[in-house]
């Protein structure tokens, strides 16, 4: 999960964006091509399930391996709540900007489940759909989903142990792309911008249409640095969270 000024990859000002995942209408990733591959294990890894949120100054990932009893690795990046936003899907701290840090924290509730009774030692859930309206092909209308929107996760998972790492970038200078430097994160004159916590809900006005690029981060996992190769769509750079 992160920030920044994200007007600067043509997200217009106030949109709330939309959701990034490798389903869609054909089954090809929406948008078509769009791949989380990674080498945490030591060779590169193609992850089936994986989510990305991004709006114009917020964006998050999550990339769904493990599964239990209860739910699956596709429950835990269910896909189809792209008007919910990052803290309602990938609940955690938003309030801290400016700070890139690494925790130990409890597992989330796949998004939209809400426990409502124990069966058996079994626990029972609820599950949010998103409302949507849509006209099929012979053009008869059809609404789907619940009419009541919850205001937010059932729970926000508790962290510990968190340690502040130097702030994600490509290193490439701001400046020399032709763009002041901003003030704020670690590396000065990287992509990292102040911004403020936007609203969880709203409808996307931006395309998902683009080229695609490949970019490489670092991240921290179990102690041990691995590169995270990310395939995303207009050139979207984004931070992923593990824990």
């Amino acid at each position: 999960m992160g920030y920044g000024n994200l007007t600067r990859l043509n997200i217009p000002e106030g949109d709330y964006g939309g959701e990034l995942d490798p389903h869609g209408q054909f089954g090809d990733g929406n948008p078509i091509g769009g791949n989380v591959t990674s080498n945490v294990t030591g060779s590169n890894q193609n992850y089936a399930e994986w989510m990305q949120y991004i709006s114009y100054n917020q964006f998050c990932i999550r990339v769904c391996t493990n599964a239990n009893s209860t739910y699956s690795a596709a429950a835990m990046c269910w896909h189809e709540l792209d008007e919910m936003g990052c803290e309602f899907v990938m609940p955690g701290n938003y309030q801290i900007n400016g700070t890139f840090e690494t925790c130990e924290a409890d597992v989330a509730y796949p998004p939209g489940w809400y426990p409502t009774a124990t069966a058996n030692g079994t626990p029972v859930f609820s599950a949010f759909a998103q409302r949507y309206t849509g006209t099929l092909t012979n053009g008869q209308v059809y609404t789907v989903g619940d009419t009541a929107t919850p205001t937010a996760p059932y729970t926000i998972p508790s962290s510990s142990n968190c340690a502040t790492q130097a702030t994600i970038s490509n290193g490439i200078p701001l400046t020399s792309l032709g763009f002041a430097a901003e003030a704020t994160g670690t590396h000065a004159g990287t992509a990292t911008s102040k911004a403020s916590a936007s609203s969880a809900t709203g409808k996307s006005s931006s395309s998902s249409e683009g080229s695609s690029s490949a970019g490489e981060r670092n991240v921290n996992v179990g102690g041990n640095w691995f590169a995270l190769a990310l395939s995303l769509v207009s050139g979207v750079g984004a931070v992923a969270l593990f824990h």
